[in-house]
Order: structure tokens, then C-alpha cells, then sequence
């Protein structure tokens, strides 16, 4: 069950930009639609805790994949999937997280920086979706499980380059994520990360 509903996460999402590409590629009598779409591909580091109620706090490192429909005005939607591994050198147990979320995007207008006046983009983002975490150790009412899966919020926001017409960078972008895995504590987890990559932008 846990797998059916992050799977119907990614499916919703999928319709969603598949329905957007369609539209943003329809002819139109009057004038043509303005959609773009930014794939990213990051490597991400995620600082988290050990235990509730203390830092005992350890690295997650992985990466993640976003896909953002640019609709009207510097709104979009974006959908995400990341993945991040510890292992149980650092967090004494090994941990693994796979995260599915969709939710809007806000890019400011961008600023022409340089000779080659090249566009500067910074956005900020809340998304919504399922956390799944497996190989590692969860409590539950009388035992523990080795997988579970929560609620999700990733909020942040980061800066894009586009260096041509089609590539650019991400140096940075910084988020708040937050997860609701049962921990024998507040059963809330409060963490940060940082990520960086690339960026193709296609469509428009």
C-alpha cells in the first residue's frame, strides 16, 4: 500500500505535466502559448538527525530530478523525486529515503548579469508529496520494521543560469525538508539541504 500511494503521486504528476506540454504545444489561432519546462538533475547533501529531541546529527547524500512547467508569470508546477543514502558509519544504521512531491514554483523576473548578459533566475518553491524510507530500523507498537512512509514538505528556493538557449546551472539551491516518520519522540523530522546541478530548458 505504502508503494501504490507514492506510485500514485508520481502518476498524478506525470499527467499533469503531460497535459501541460500538450497544451503549451497546441497551436492557437490568436497567439502561441508561452510554457517552457526545466528539467534539473542535482547532487544533493541533506542534514538530518539521529534521534528526537537531539541533534546527533549525520549527512544523507543523493540526488534528485525536477521537472517545471512554467505557466503565466512567473508561476509554475514543479514535480520531484529525490533519493539520499547514509550509511551506518555515520547515522549507526544505514538509511535510505526516496521522496515524490508536486507542488507550485515562483521564479522572479530574470536579471541580465555580465557582457554576455546572461539571465539569472531565482525561485522559491513548496512542495508536497510522500517520503518512503527502507533498509533501515523504524519502532512500531511492539517492534520495529526495516521501511515506512510519510508525509512530505520540501520548501525552498534557489537559483538558476541559464548560460544558452537550451542549458544552464544551478549553483545553489536550499530547502526545508520536513518528513512525519515515527521516531518514538515527536515523530517529526526537521532537516536541511543543499543542492546543486544542471538544467535543460525546452518547450518555449
Amino acid at each position: 500500500m505504502r508503494i501504490s500511494i507514492r506510485g500514485k503521486v508520481l502518476l498524478v504528476g506525470a499527467c499533469m505535466m503531460a497535459g501541460l506540454a500538450a497544451w503549451g504545444q497546441a497551436p492557437s489561432p490568436q497567439h502561441s502559448k508561452a510554457v517552457s519546462f526545466d528539467l534539473a538533475a542535482s547532487y544533493t547533501a541533506e542534514k538530518a538527525q539521529q534521534a528526537p529531541d537531539a541533534c546527533g546529527c549525520f549527512w544523507m547524500k543523493g540526488g534528485s530530478m525536477d521537472l517545471t512547467a512554467n505557466l503565466w508569470k512567473g508561476w509554475g508546477v514543479t514535480l520531484a523525486v529525490n533519493g539520499e543514502h547514509a550509511s551506518a558509519s555515520t547515522a549507526g544504521s544505514d538509511l535510505n529515503f526516496v521522496r515524490s512531491l508536486l507542488g507550485p514554483r515562483y521564479s522572479l523576473h530574470p536579471v541580465h548579469v555580465g557582457v554576455r548578459r546572461t539571465p539569472v533566475r531565482i525561485f522559491g518553491e513548496a512542495l508536497f508529496g510522500r517520503a518512503y524510507a527502507f533498509n533501515s530500523v523504524f519502532p512500531i507498537a511492539g517492534g520495529v520494521v526495516s521501511s515506512r512512509d510519510a508525509m512530505a514538505l520540501q520548501a525552498g528556493g534557489g537559483v538558476n543560469v541559464q548560460w544558452s538557449k537550451h542549458f544552464g546551472v544551478r549553483p545553489l539551491q536550499v530547502d526545508y525538508m520536513r518528513t512525519s516518520f515515527l521516531n518514538n519522540g515527536s515523530n517529526t523530522q526537521n532537516d536541511v539541504s543543499a543542492s546543486w546541478g544542471v538544467i535543460y530548458r525546452f518547450g518555449k
